[in-house]
């Protein structure tokens, strides 16, 4: 769901200069907010790793335009070999991405809106999708990069950043999400459960993906259930030929869930009516093909990072057996 700025362009930005994070960081994080605009860039990820005083791994994810930060401080246990750092990294990502989703759902929701208002649709990425491997490249569409780092950040309304910073623990070191469950589901019957993609105009693409991750996230907290890997969902419907998001063909799905062993099936769409963004979600039987729950949230045009608090109230209804 997101696009990543090619190593080369970045190095073009910023030359024979490689700045460590606490240059990045200096007067209000200047540094790494214009080498971001200068890449035309929404966000910058800054990565540190360090074995002084002791190994760890720190990754900052800063909005560039706002300049709210957040942060994730790792130590590596044992003795800060390879396989230490490993399942360190993943869990710090993991965890970055779960603090910083409210912020990226509201930047995605204002370029929606920005290109809502234009009539004119987002653009692919132009890179390499490292959940789809073998799939090539699409031709660039990011624009060029300027030689140099521009002198001065342009001038921007300016409201006072925040910065959320978490310490992971070795506890949270684990298997993703996608392949657990609660403790309190271990040795009952589970449930397999696939969650697609929700359909959505294109301008409102990123704003739908990221909407559907957050309800796979509370649907793992509700326990007794296995949720299908999404990466296993894209590689099934790539072979069926049915689109990779957005799928809502109560037929398509279904014939997808069987190819998944899943039970059952939740698929959505998010859509604006009026000043109004809706979304609707139903949970259907893979087996009877019947609709088990219906749910639907909705908030006004522009405040769709409120879904993120209504996901819970959505997981409740979805999950509910008549």
């Amino acid at each position: 769901m997101y696009e990543t700025v090619p190593k080369k362009e970045v190095h073009k930005v910023l030359g024979k200069h490689r700045p460590g994070l606490s240059q990045l960081a200096r007067d209000d994080w200047a540094l790494a907010r214009r080498t971001g605009r200068a890449l035309y860039a929404e966000y910058v990820m800054i990565v540190e790793r360090s074995w002084l005083p002791s190994p760890y791994f720190k990754v900052v994810l800063l909005n560039v335009d706002s300049g709210n930060r957040f942060v994730v401080f790792s130590p590596i246990p044992g003795m800060g070999k390879k396989a230490d750092w490993i399942p360190v990294i993943r869990a710090s990502y993991r965890r970055i991405f779960q603090d910083a989703k409210k912020d990226l759902l509201a930047t995605a929701t204002r370029k929606g809106r920005r290109a809502l208002a234009s009539g004119v649709t987002q653009q692919t990425s132009a890179l390499k999708d490292i959940s789809s491997p073998g799939q090539p490249p699409s031709a660039p569409s990011v624009p060029q990069a300027p030689e140099a780092l521009p002198s001065t950040p342009a001038s921007r309304p300016m409201s006072s950043p925040t910065e959320k910073i978490s310490y992971l623990p070795a506890t949270d070191l684990e298997t993703p999400p996608e392949k657990t469950v609660g403790k309190e589901a271990r040795g009952k019957m589970r449930t397999q459960i696939a969650v697609y993609d929700f359909d959505s105009s294109e301008q409102l693409k990123v704003v739908a993906l990221i909407l559907a991750d957050a309800l796979r996230e509370e649907l793992l907290r509700y326990g007794n259930i296995t949720l299908v890997n999404r990466e296993d969902i894209k590689r099934v419907l790539e072979e069926l030929s049915l689109g990779q998001v957005g799928l809502v063909d109560a037929k398509e799905a279904i014939e997808a869930g069987k190819a998944l062993a899943a039970e059952q099936m939740l698929v959505g769409r998010l859509s604006v009516l009026g000043d109004k963004t809706v979304l609707q979600v139903k949970r259907i039987d893979s087996t009877t093909q019947r609709t088990l729950a219906l749910g639907s949230i909705k908030c006004k045009l522009g405040n769709e990072e409120e879904f993120l608090d209504d996901m819970p109230e959505l997981t409740k209804k979805l999950m509910q057996t008549r």
